[in-house]
């Protein structure tokens, strides 16, 4: 699957885990990073459209949509567990 800057800033912005714990997803040019709260940031590759996965764990990462259609929340898959995460910006 191909994306574009574009295309993934859809993902950009701050997901609340729980008060004061968050993760921030980036975009830099055509890549889209998250950063996880105490721990280096980690780069994300589409699999399909909203299901992303990590390369270095493994982790997937899936968005779900609103009723209009826009980003408003995250799930982070990892040891067969999700944490989900809300989008606040």
């Amino acid at each position: 699957m191909r994306t574009n800057a574009t295309q993934l800033a859809r993902y950009a912005g701050e997901y609340q885990v729980a008060p004061k714990m968050s993760f921030i997803v980036k975009v830099n040019g055509s890549q889209l990073f998250v950063e996880a709260p105490g721990q280096d940031k980690f780069e994300v590759f589409p699999e399909a459209e909203d299901k992303l996965f990590v390369k270095v764990a493994p982790a997937q990462v899936t968005f779900e949509k609103d009723e209009n259609g826009q980003i408003a929340k995250m799930n982070l898959h990892h040891g067969g567990r999700a944490m989900p995460a809300k989008k606040i910006n």
